[in-house]
């Protein structure tokens, strides 16, 4: 009792001395992006670190301050409950194409909107970096970055992987993913090493999320206990994981090949755990065979989650015995491994990406060669003009602008000079001024009068959209860049549907060449981070461009689809004379699809563990980790129209993607920048992007003949987006085609009113996955 009593006594004596030693708030920041990447024009996560000090429990605001295109402040604010204890918490918002300066972020008084803490995100310092436009950016949960690397060009003492694809790749705590799945929309794998102790339900929720929007999530296993809960009623994702795979322990010259090209010698027979799958070939499963053992055996597997993709190794990528393998003693003495696994045999048939990815031992041997490279014969660079050449509306603003500078040229003309000239000649000069005062009220009447006339009276908008499905599952996903000409000189709230468990995102946006053009009366916007699919704008009767990322189920009776199986689609014995597919397709589109592509993904070929050679074809430069075969359609397919796939050519090497690429790349000098693009131009452009990651790679090192071959270098500042990523590395069909002058799928509003739907081109891509199949050459002989 009397230890109760003194409690009791005590407890406010603390409460009183700990508020007497509180100080004023603070914040901090943790993390600018995730992995304290900050991915220009994407959006992204800031966590903040909030000392409220010694305010009251309450709620307050936390604010970024970012900018709009034209300059205007816009302010993301969260609201965010404080009582007494630091907190970490994440506000979300999109970095700026023009990142100009650090960006503010502020605690603010939820009633009176003072502010009370501020802080600044530096956006160029030793700990954050800027990832710029056309980049990818990959996480990595652990310590290391096992092999990942590579990816990094500029990684020292590393070789690198020869692609024409600018990576980052950082690693992070469970504790450092975001609390949205915005924070990892920039984000385009994520490798998970060790348990998931840490993984609340919050965050998985984030991860599922982020997956289903086109995310690739790699899971590899531990040697040691079950962490994912594999098989198990009731365990995390039960619904999406495989069954518990089968533990093994594996000899290490048994493991050799599958981690690196190498000849690895294990410096001591200790065994090395493993876990293997069971079959995926010739059974009704989602999962397809990634990696195998040498006896056949799957060792990493994979699937479709939504747009994005699920990887399961079986292999702990973090094991010491990783450690314990050397390469056998040269002349020029010991050779280093490189961290292991390697790109070539490992990651590149995971990530789905083509590129020679030479060891630090192949690296070497090419050097002493001797041989040099050149520069490239062709250059192709990709920029936002893929979408932006169709949506500029700037003809109707400058014809205006033109009259009215073309009208006052006029008035001055007639009131000056041919006046004074006029009355020159009845003697009557001193009547100029009067006349002159007479003549420009009339024409300031008239210019008024047409400018009502001309002026926008309800918004208007030109937009490109990629719309996306996978077969069988009535979701879409929508991404539109938009350019829209707005009257008036208000504020308005731009805003799209918002369907249940969905979080489609609004952003600002403008080409990259007009991108530090600001006005001067600028004005400051605020954003709700809470309603991600509202925007607030500012209009000037001039043009606003936004982007929109919507997944959701389309109205049926706009679009009911967009392509429906009629005869199932199947491959026809390799060895037969005509063509490899049969099956009939059906568009479900509202207006006919043109310039239509068929892509088929056939299977995956085994992982190459030669030393990459010097090449003087580049179609066969870069060890494909798929064959791919690619059609082009010279008709049109009007709605309810069917595309027969028995009547494709048949298996040719001119047929084959790598080919096809090549011959895109040499018939054609394209440069996608300003001022050289057609319609067909960008159509080529958006088909080349989705396929991005299987571009013919640069040269690494001279042929015996020419120093350079035929070959392309590659530049993309723009288009992340229209990827297909990593599910390139599954059997598929892929379908794209155009449709031309057709509405925005989304309904667009305005101030909660929908707004006259905005015309422009429909890029279509839709998916159809196919069964697993055995492995085959790369270049069309089946193993």
């Amino acid at each position: 009792m009397t230890r109760l009593v003194l409690r009791l006594l005590v407890a406010p004596l603390l409460v009183a001395t700990s508020i007497a030693n509180a100080g004023p708030p603070q914040v901090s920041v943790r993390q600018a992006g995730v992995g304290n990447v900050l991915p220009i024009g994407q959006p992204t996560g800031i966590e903040v670190l909030v000392d409220p000090g010694d305010l009251a429990p309450a709620t307050y605001i936390l604010e970024w301050e970012s900018t709009t295109p034209d300059g205007d402040v816009l302010l993301y604010q969260r609201r965010i409950p404080l009582a007494g204890n630091p907190v970490r918490t994440w506000i979300h918002g999109q970095v700026p194409r023009h990142l100009e300066r650090d960006m503010p972020i502020r605690l603010r008084h939820a009633d009176d909107l003072t502010v009370l803490a501020s802080t600044d995100v530096i956006t160029r310092t030793s700990t954050s970096l800027v990832l710029p436009e056309g980049a990818e950016l990959m996480l990595v949960i652990g310590q290391s970055r096992r092999g990942l690397e590579g990816y990094e060009a500029a990684t020292p003492n590393t070789p690198p992987v020869w692609s024409h694809t600018s990576n980052t790749v950082r690693t992070i705590a469970v504790e450092d993913l975001p609390d949205r799945s915005a924070g990892l929309a920039a984000v385009s794998t994520l490798l998970w090493t060790g348990d998931t102790a840490e993984l609340d339900s919050t965050r998985a929720t984030v991860l599922r999320d982020w997956m289903e929007a086109g995310g690739h999530l790699i899971i590899s296993l531990p040697d040691i206990g079950d962490p994912w809960q594999l098989g198990q009623p009731g365990g995390l994702w039960q619904d999406i994981l495989p069954a518990n795979p089968t533990r093994t322990d594996l000899r290490p010259e048994f493991m050799a090949t599958l981690l690196s090209p190498d000849a690895l010698v294990p410096m001591d027979e200790t065994r090395m755990p493993a876990q293997v799958f069971g079959p995926t070939i010739g059974i009704d499963t989602p999962w397809h065979t990634v990696l195998t053992l040498p006896d056949g055996q799957p060792v990493a597997i994979a699937r479709s989650i939504g747009f994005g993709r699920l990887t399961l190794i079986g292999i702990d990528v973090t094991s010491p015995a990783l450690m314990r393998y050397r390469i056998e003693q040269t002349p020029a003495g010991l050779l280093p491994t490189g961290t292991l696994p390697s790109a070539a045999v490992f990651w590149n048939p995971i990530l789905a990406r083509r590129g020679d990815a030479p060891t630090p031992t192949q690296d070497r041997v090419a050097m002493d060669r001797g041989k040099l490279i050149g520069m490239p014969p062709h250059f192709v660079e990709f920029t936002d003009q893929v979408v932006a050449h169709g949506i500029q509306q700037t003809v109707a603003a400058g014809g205006r602008l033109l009259f009215v500078l073309g009208w006052l040229a006029l008035c001055w003309l007639v009131g000056g000079p041919l006046l004074w000239r006029f009355l020159g000649r009845w003697n009557r000069r001193s009547w100029t001024w009067p006349a002159f005062t007479v003549l420009a009220a009339i024409g300031a009447l008239f210019a008024a009068a047409a400018g009502g006339l001309m002026s926008l009276s309800s918004a208007e908008g030109r937009h490109f959209t990629l719309l996306e499905q996978i077969a069988g599952t009535p979701r879409h996903h929508v991404r539109s860049w938009v350019d829209l000409r707005l009257p008036g000189t208000q504020q308005h709230i731009l805003s799209v549907e918002r369907q249940p468990n969905e979080q489609p995102r609004l952003g600002h946006w403008i080409e990259s060449n007009q991108s530090t053009i600001h006005f001067a009366d600028t004005r400051t916007l605020i954003a709700n981070t809470e309603t991600p699919e509202q925007l607030p704008v500012q209009a000037r009767s001039t043009a606003v461009g936004l982007t929109i990322d919507w997944l959701g189920v389309l109205n049926p009776e706009d679009w009911g689809g967009v392509l429906w199986v009629v005869d199932p689609v199947r491959p026809t014995p390799a060895d037969s004379p005509g063509s490899p597919l049969q099956g009939v397709l059906q568009s479900a589109l509202p207006a006919t699809l043109r310039d239509i592509s068929i892509i088929w993904v056939e299977a995956r070929t085994e992982p190459d563990p030669t030393q990459p050679d010097a090449w003087a074809d580049p179609a066969k430069a870069g060890h494909m980790p798929t064959r791919v075969w690619w059609w082009k359609l010279t008709g049109e397919v009007p709605p309810e129209g069917q595309i027969g796939l028995s009547q494709l050519p048949p298996r040719s090497s001119a047929n084959l993607l790598s080919t096809q690429i090549h011959d895109i790349f040499r018939n054609h000098e394209l440069r996608f920048g300003v001022g050289q693009f057609t319609k067909r131009r960008g159509r080529i452009a958006a088909e080349l992007l989705g396929l991005y990651r299987l571009l013919t790679p640069p040269q690494w090192q001279a042929d015996n003949v020419k120093v350079v071959a035929d070959w392309v270098m590659a530049s993309r500042q723009f288009g992340t987006e229209l990827e297909v990523g990593a599910a390139l590395g599954t059997p598929m069909l892929i379908v794209t085609g155009f449709l031309d002058e057709a509405d925005l799928p989304i309904p667009l509003s305005i101030d909660g009113d929908p707004m006259h739907t905005p015309q422009g081109e429909v890029m279509v891509r839709w998916i159809l996955p196919l069964p697993d199949a055995e492995p085959v050459d790369a270049h069309g002989i089946t193993r």
